[in-house]
């Protein structure tokens, strides 16, 4: 299926209008723990059982409208400083490091942290990524992963529970930058 699954990659990154057919295309060939590919530039090692890694592998980018929307509007006032905060795995911030000085980026889950680290270390980059939250208050709180969708992880349990959580992991993670 890895060679399926590579096939249908190639016409979603050089079709990503075609997002609706890709997407369920993609799910018929099954999720792959280990999907490799380079994005900007970063090596990425994607696990495709995550909702936004799936559509990195698939489409190149996960909400390319969003991206590219954003990475305009910087570009328009000439933007030097961007905050990603809650960076995931890096998908905005690597687009964004393109039309930015530099990319200041947040995010206090591990599991999405080391996929965003691991790309980082394959590239020199302006991206700087700190692996805790942001918060008004210094203090360790408890945190909830959602394992199909690591983008709707929380530290607050009633935002899992209300997008039915299918999560592995709970540990504690630093909030440890106040503004």
């Amino acid at each position: 299926m890895k060679t399926l699954s590579n096939y249908v990659a190639k016409i979603g990154r050089s079709n990503p209008h075609l997002k609706k057919l890709i997407m369920p295309l993609a799910n018929l060939c099954g999720k792959q723990e280990s999907a490799t590919m380079t994005i900007s530039g970063f090596e990425y090692v994607l696990n495709t059982s995550d909702l936004i890694q799936s559509q990195m592998f698939y489409l190149g980018m996960f909400d390319k409208k969003g991206v590219d929307l954003i990475c305009n509007v910087c570009k328009k006032i000439q933007c030097r400083v961007a905050l990603d905060i809650g960076g995931n795995v890096g998908n905005h911030a690597i687009h964004l490091s393109d039309v930015c000085e530099q990319v200041i980026s947040f995010e206090p889950n591990e599991t999405s942290g080391n996929v965003f680290k691991g790309a980082l270390s394959s590239k020199e980059s302006n991206i700087t990524l700190h692996d805790f939250g942001l918060s008004n208050k210094s203090e360790m709180l408890e945190f909830f992963e959602d394992g199909n969708n690591l983008g709707r992880s929380s530290f607050v349990r009633e935002h899992i529970e209300k997008k039915r959580f299918h999560g592995k992991k709970h540990w504690k993670s630093n909030m440890g930058m106040t503004l």
